[in-house]
């Protein structure tokens, strides 16, 4: 390390971290990897205290109070990260301050590294079922979980900590100028810590810029050089966290056999994990749940009662077109928690493998059945006024408006939902949408404009789509089905399987739809 001291202080000095006069003399001599700089900072100002006058003095009293104030609230301010290997940091990251404000948790740290889950993180159960394992087998007082804020897993491993008992230790990377970054620490209110985690943040490089990988997110370079046990649920071929790994387990400056990879289903790939492995991972297996136990979509419909009186409701066959009394609601999964729910209950479902997890379409025409109730959203509503969407087009015609919107990742009309009686919604406010210009617009009162829908968009070079062509309708706020009469609705879905399950729940007949 002692190359990178001279410019380190230097560094400094330059930032305003450390007093010009007397602090690198001080600094050079008792600086190690991994040591706290806050008394040795508080020293140096304090010299400077003394030795200065007017403007500096009253500068330099300031800064020493403010490091010592830190100082005995447990906070701690070390170069590079104790044991973790320093050459090897510096190449990755740069020579970096790490800023511990509730203190440097004791125990190894523990890392999840994964590529993302994609859009239906609901049907991620495996790999849910490797974060249990982790967490299951981890040492409450031996090992602190490390989630670096915007990685993939670290929500997930933030909630399965607190749900196991463990400690976690929450990881940012700043970048940016060093001075702009200290003086914002030492600005920041002192707050209680949350319970059971603690943070880690480092600060933007102060000398040399990383020297490998540079084009990899430093929240990732962060989280797998600092994981003293590093647990990797799943990779892209030639993707960030595959680069990462290839790295560290070519380097010996990590020690051997500190890599795991997790194998099964929806985990890493065999032949990922065989070339890991190669380079000294150590292979995890982790089993899947034994069979004839309900996965979380079959126990839900497992729980799910008869509706009031006993009696499943008819399956009836699809209407036909002509003279159609409907107006169709489409119900499609749902990414991320529910509206009405809140985060921690999401995560909660996600990691615990509760029945709830499932944010199917069928899921959730199974949430509208049993809640009795359709939530308004103004999510893509101009104006964002909240709104129930139905379409007038016959469900016999519905195959023809399900269309996969890559900007959004998801299928529009999908063939779960439910119909309601246009006129039954009409007496409730239900109206046609107003399709047209961004002049019409201007044009609408406030009344009118939950109403309108832009005619058309561009999403490409030369292609536009028309959205007349969903004949929408739209109910201001909220739904309540509450009194919604038998003949008044009609659920349906794809599969005779499913049409039985919602019947077994629901008051109102059900219909197949083949797309």
């Amino acid at each position: 390390m002692g190359g990178w001291l001279p410019a380190v202080v230097d560094s400094m000095v330059g930032n305003g971290l450390l007093p010009s006069s007397g602090g690198r003399m001080l600094l050079r001599g008792v600086c190690q990897a991994g040591g706290d700089l806050l008394p040795l900072l508080v020293r140096a100002w304090g010299s400077a205290e003394g030795e200065a006058t007017g403007v500096a003095k009253r500068r330099a009293v300031h800064r020493r109070q403010q490091l010592w104030g830190w100082q005995q609230r447990g906070a701690r301010l070390t170069l590079g990260v104790p044991r973790c290997p320093w050459e090897a940091m510096v190449r990755w990251l740069g020579v970096r301050l790490a800023w511990w404000p509730h203190g440097i948790p004791t125990g190894r740290r523990v890392g999840l590294a994964s590529s993302r889950l994609g859009h239906a993180v609901d049907t991620q159960r495996a790999w849910f079922l490797a974060l249990r394992a982790v967490c299951g087998q981890a040492d409450a007082e031996r090992d602190v979980l490390l989630a670096a804020t915007g990685t993939a897993a670290a929500r997930y491993v933030e909630r399965g900590a607190a749900l196991f008992g463990l400690r976690t230790l929450r990881l940012e990377a700043a970048e940016g100028d060093v001075g702009n970054w200290f003086s914002r620490v030492l600005k920041s209110e002192p707050h209680a810590p949350e319970a059971g985690v603690r943070p880690l943040v480092l600060s933007p490089p102060l000398t040399a810029e990383a020297r490998e990988l540079t084009d990899v997110p430093v929240r990732d370079r962060a989280l797998v050089a600092l994981s003293e046990r590093l647990m990797v649920f799943r990779i892209r071929p030639s993707g960030h966290v595959h680069r990462l790994l290839q790295a560290r387990l070519t380097n010996p400056a990590w020690p051997v056999a500190s890599v795991y990879v997790a194998l099964g289903a929806q985990l890493v790939r065999t032949e990922m994990a065989a070339e890991l492995m190669g380079l000294g991972a150590v292979g995890w297996v982790v089993l899947e749940p034994p069979p004839g136990v309900a996965q979380p979509a079959e126990a839900a419909l497992g729980a799910a009662g008869p509706p009031q009186g006993g009696q499943p409701a008819p399956i009836v066959p699809l209407p036909p077109a002509d003279g159609w009394p409907f107006l169709a609601h489409s119900t499609r999964r749902c990414e991320g928690p529910w509206p009405d729910q809140d985060e921690t209950e999401y995560l909660d479902d996600l990691i615990l493998a509760r029945p709830e997890a499932d944010h199917s379409p069928l899921a959730a025409l199974r949430r509208i059945v049993r809640s009795g109730r359709l939530i308004a959203s103004g999510r893509t509503i101009r104006g964002g006024t909240p709104v129930v969407s139905f379409t007038a087009v016959p469900l016999a015609e519905l195959s023809r408006l399900r269309v996969f919107r890559p900007h959004r990742g998801r299928w529009d009309f999908e063939p779960y939902g439910i119909c309601i009686r246009r006129d039954w919604l009409q007496g409730l406010g239900a109206r046609p949408v107003l399709y047209g210009d961004d002049l019409l617009w201007e044009q609408l009162g406030p009344e009118e404009r939950p109403f309108f829908q832009l005619r058309r968009t561009r999403r490409a070079p030369g292609r536009a789509v028309d959205w007349a062509v969903e004949d929408e309708w739209r109910v201001v706020g909220d739904l309540s089905l509450e009194r919604l009469p038998r003949e008044g609705g009609l659920l349906f879905v794809p599969t005779l399987e499913e049409a039985k399950q919602m019947a077994a729940i629901s008051r109102w007949p059900v219909t197949v739809v083949r797309v």
